[in-house]
């Protein structure tokens, strides 16, 4: 593995832990409309970051939130 491929291997999982954590700890806790445009901006920024550091990683970061909510929901439902 070279160099190139650790640094963005290590980019990708940097991001895709600050995106976590804005998601599923952050977002629950903001009630403001201001403070949740800004929270907004801050999630898309670290998407788009994620997107142009690697392609295959966003997809599947995508897909990876698609599977949790749909857990989620499916969970809620059999309640």
């Amino acid at each position: 593995m070279t160099e190139q491929e650790l640094h963005v291997l290590l980019e990708v999982q940097y991001l895709k832990g600050r995106l976590d954590e804005l998601e599923y700890k952050a977002k629950p806790n903001v009630f403001g409309l201001e403070k949740s445009r800004k929270l907004d901006q801050r999630i898309d920024k670290y998407y788009t970051k994620l997107k142009n550091t690697s392609e295959l990683a966003y997809h599947l970061h995508l897909i990876e939130r698609t599977n949790v909510r749909q857990s989620k929901n499916k969970h809620i439902k059999d309640e």
